[in-house]
């Protein structure tokens, strides 16, 4: 079974970058900085990857960046723009809409001149610091575990790197489900509360 690193965490102890560049320099065997801000090599390469992975794990859509009903309005000219912080939107009826990266194009024509507010899921990028715990520990070992195989190749450590990456994956795959079930028990019992209102 998978354990947290620290007792802390499971207090909501939330993880600075700070303390993920050190994990990332501490796997690589290096001393660790105290700012990110530092004038050292290794951090050039650890900041990049720690970006990157907060995007590609951000871009699967979690309980904590995934929001339904979001609506997006047209512009003047009828183009229906897509802000830079969002990484995915998923229009409600894509046979109209299609999300095509920075826009809305008409499915049927792909026409930009949409002209319509598109309402569907949106998933937005947020910072290191704003990512649910687990989150913040499943970016920190995948970024630790790319900046290490990418200097030294996959070794025992790389596989340790991988397999805490996993184990933390795993425990926010956990924290979205539970999230999710309560979100829909939440709506079922607010869908009930209605209906009795109108009896």
């Amino acid at each position: 079974s998978f354990l947290w690193p620290t007792e802390q965490l499971r207090k909501g102890v939330f993880m600075t970058l700070l303390e993920a560049v050190n994990t990332c320099l501490r796997a690589l065997g290096e001393t660790p900085v105290t700012s990110v801000d530092e004038q050292y090599p290794t951090l050039a390469t650890i900041l990049p990857a720690l970006d990157e992975a907060v995007q590609a794990l951000l871009t699967e859509g979690w309980w904590f960046n995934s929001f339904p009903g979001y609506t997006l309005l047209p512009e003047l000219d009828g183009t229906v723009l897509v802000p830079n912080e969002m990484l995915v939107f998923y229009p409600d009826d894509p046979s109209r809409f299609t999300f095509s990266g920075r826009r809305i194009v008409d499915t049927a024509t792909g026409s930009i001149a949409v002209n319509s507010s598109v309402v569907g899921r949106a998933v937005l990028l947020y910072d290191f610091t704003e990512l649910a715990e687990a989150a913040q520990w499943a970016v920190t070992y995948k970024a630790a575990y790319d900046v290490y195989v990418a200097d030294f190749g996959v070794d025992n450590t790389a596989q340790k790197l991988q397999a805490d990456f996993a184990g933390y994956y795993r425990e926010l795959g956990a924290m979205h489900t539970r999230q999710r079930r309560a979100s829909s028990a939440t709506k079922r019992q607010t869908l009930r509360w209605k209906q009795k209102l109108r009896n």
